[in-house]
């Protein structure tokens, strides 16, 4: 990227990739999020304003265009900007690693066992490390790679490849008929209520009629907490009766309202609970029926959401929900706070769920959709 002091032209954005095994060009499945930025601020549009408005013949439709497109410019880049201080913990344990690797220019001297101790460090774990070093080997020999260069790029492939491979949509449904409802489960811990608090949000921007429920009626500052955050978001919440514990009736009264009053979300948090906590899955599968009931269909979304620096150790976590309720995506928080957010390219492969949003941050607009090809990217780069 070359910044001059006439033009400023910045570019991230998706390309279509060249299949590995096969060769053939291949288009990329993305998310209804916005993941593509493009920006471009020239000095040309400043002058041009400026000669116009001097001769009298700017419009405030010209100067709202202007106005628009600096804004979104800064708004978008913005966004790539934080999410790369978000993963510059994990960037920078790569690249000091990738750098030592990387050191020879030619293939053949190039240090296969080093690279598979950094993988491991990474926390991507035995299984998918392997399937990497086997299929980076495969591409290198099929493709008779000589240069070093060459091989850095074909991992970055195999890394977004096998991110591909578990996401066939990282976008968060919406529901044909209002409201869209979305089920947050996990651990005590994890973030669920700072993440719920922080979608509500960013759906109020969207101009989405937004309602949080405070389901999470076993800890007493659950309910403060998520109240805390509405506010912040200035969002709508369902809190519980006096005396009311039981989460499915609060959850039954929620939906109620968000019929009559016509809300477009309905963001649920429930209590944290372990997986091997029978009597509390029963409760998450009884109000999967409520939700079930009162709109004639399950939760749009049900997510599980992690803590980012459990690492590898998030997918014990991961296989043993998957067997008790239908998840539907992740919910990676705190990544700003780990070296090793490299362990999602191995949950993602291995267990076949998609990472729906990643935390990066405490602000409220620190819950970000994830972009696999842009957290590969900022990984190297």
């Amino acid at each position: 990227m070359k910044i001059s002091t006439c033009i400023l032209f910045v570019s991230v954005y998706p390309l279509s990739f060249r299949c590995l095994k096969c060769q053939k060009q291949q288009k990329r499945v993305t998310s209804s999020v916005p993941i593509s930025y493009t920006f471009a601020v020239f000095d040309f549009f400043r002058k041009k304003e400026q000669v116009a408005e001097k001769n009298g013949k700017s419009t405030d439709k010209d100067n709202d265009l202007l106005k628009y497109i600096a804004e979104k410019s800064s708004s978008d880049w913005n966004q790539v900007v934080k999410l790369g201080k978000g993963l510059e913990k994990t960037r920078e344990n790569w690249s000091k690693q990738f750098q030592r690797l990387f050191t020879s220019e030619e293939v053949e001297q190039f240090p296969w066992k080093e690279l598979e101790e950094t993988l491991y460090s990474a926390d991507l774990g035995t299984k998918t490390t392997k399937s990497i070093l086997q299929e980076l080997r495969r591409v290198v020999q099929e493709r008779k790679y000589k240069q070093v260069e060459d091989l850095k790029a074909a991992l970055k492939e195999i890394l977004y490849q096998f991110i591909a491979s578990g996401t066939v949509d990282c976008s968060l449904k919406m529901a044909k008929e209002p409201p869209t409802v979305l089920l947050f489960v996990g651990s005590n811990g994890m973030g669920k209520t700072t993440s719920i608090g922080k979608l509500g949000y960013q759906y109020s921007l969207q101009d989405k009629k937004t309602l949080l429920v405070a389901c999470d009626t076993y800890r007493p500052a659950a309910v403060d907490q998520l109240e805390t955050w509405a506010n912040r978001g200035q969002v709508d919440i369902f809190i519980p009766k006096p005396k009311q514990y039981k989460p499915t009736a609060v959850l039954f009264d929620a939906l109620e309202k968000s019929l009559n009053e016509q809300y477009d979300v309905v963001l649920i948090d429930t209590s944290g609970r372990m997986h091997n906590n029978e009597q509390l899955m029963k409760e998450l599968s009884s109000m999967c029926r409520i939700v079930e009931k009162k709109l004639g269909r399950g939760p749009d979304e049900i997510l599980l959401v992690l803590d980012g620096v459990l690492g590898r150790n998030a997918s014990n976590q991961v296989k043993a929900w998957k067997n008790l309720m239908p998840i539907t995506g992740l919910i990676v928080t705190k990544l700003d706070g780990t070296g090793r957010a490299g362990y999602l390219v191995s949950i993602i492969n291995e267990e076949k769920l998609p990472v729906k949003l990643i935390g990066v941050g405490e602000g409220l607009e620190d819950l970000r959709s994830f972009d696999p090809q842009l957290y590969i990217q900022l990984l190297f780069d």
